[in-house]
């Protein structure tokens, strides 16, 4: 897997394949650091694990997809947080 992982890294960088498709090469990369995070069934905001507003539902889901979503981050927890600007 890391195999093509590198691969697909260095086709992208060079423009090759696919890449070479400006439409598909403007699709922005998935963060090298996309941790699980947690959401509850009503709120709007992700979580760490432990948090005490997750004592009613806790769903698992990676914070890369929680912030495409829309959710934002608890100000209790302090989970990790996504930046943009590759």
């Amino acid at each position: 897997m890391e195999i093509f992982a590198e691969a697909e890294k260095l086709a992208g960088l060079d423009k090759k394949g696919l890449w070479s498709d400006e439409n598909f090469s403007a699709t922005p990369p998935e963060p090298l650091y996309d941790p699980v995070v947690y959401i509850t069934n009503t709120g709007e905001k992700y979580h760490q694990y432990h948090c005490q507003h997750l004592f009613q539902s806790k769903i698992a889901i990676k914070l890369s997809e929680a912030v495409r979503m829309g959710y934002e981050p608890c100000s209790v927890c302090r989970p990790a947080v996504v930046y943009v600007g590759y």
